[in-house]
């Protein structure tokens, strides 16, 4: 029925629309992912009178009253808020959820939508957590895998997004990666040796006492 209900947005029949999302709030009336969809068939069938800030930013932004676990429910405003151009808070609601209900499945996803949003800093942190949760899943992947991810991120933000770094930044997440990275010596494989000699090369390029390791 999610989908049909999407269909019937993208078709703007909200009367039917609504009609749907109601039997789901009563069959589910705890069901955080609902309550959002409706938000969101709200939002379509009228943009110019949906309020951002009284429906959807002061609940569920940066600084919303409520912090949401469910992984469904966190795509949907993920979705939502990227829709809306609100890039970095559509990222931030994954973050803030890993702060409150630490999941390594909503990292990953946390992860996976800020490479596909093209948000570095975001991917920065989300692979930095991975690390964390690694322990926490079966997958084959070990936290080693994700601290490469970590500074791979890092070698991308300042490749390709250069101009949003902050003095900060600069400073302090070069040191980051390299001791990162120099913390899982000796490494273990042709590719594992190709990111640190980037990590050097790139992020320390008039450092030679780092461009001798490379």
């Amino acid at each position: 029925m999610n989908d049909e209900i999407f269909d019937l947005i993208k078709k703007e029949n909200f009367k039917q629309c609504f009609e749907k999302i109601n039997i789901l709030k009563r069959q589910y009336p705890n069901s955080s992912y609902f309550k959002v969809l409706e938000l969101y068939a709200k939002y379509w069938q009228s943009p110019t009178k949906f309020n951002y800030d009284e429906s959807l930013g002061n609940i569920y932004g940066p600084k919303g009253s409520l912090i949401i676990s469910d992984l469904s429910t966190l795509n949907l405003l993920h979705k939502f808020f990227f829709e809306l151009g609100k890039y970095d808070e559509a990222l931030q609601i994954y973050e803030r959820a890993n702060f409150k209900y630490p999941s390594y499945n909503s990292a990953l996803k946390w992860f996976s939508s800020s490479l596909g949003d093209s948000n570095f800093r975001q991917a920065i942190r989300a692979s930095h957590k991975l690390a964390k949760l690694s322990g926490n899943n079966q997958e084959t992947l070990t936290s080693r895998d994700y601290f490469f991810w970590y500074a791979l991120s890092i070698l991308a933000f300042f490749r390709f997004q250069n101009d949003q770094i902050t003095e900060q930044e600069s400073k302090l997440l070069p040191q980051l990666a390299y001791r990162t990275l120099s913390n899982v010596k000796p490494f273990q494989s042709t590719q594992e040796v190709t990111v640190f000699c980037s990590v050097c090369a790139e992020l320390f390029p008039s450092d030679m006492e780092k461009s001798q390791e490379i």
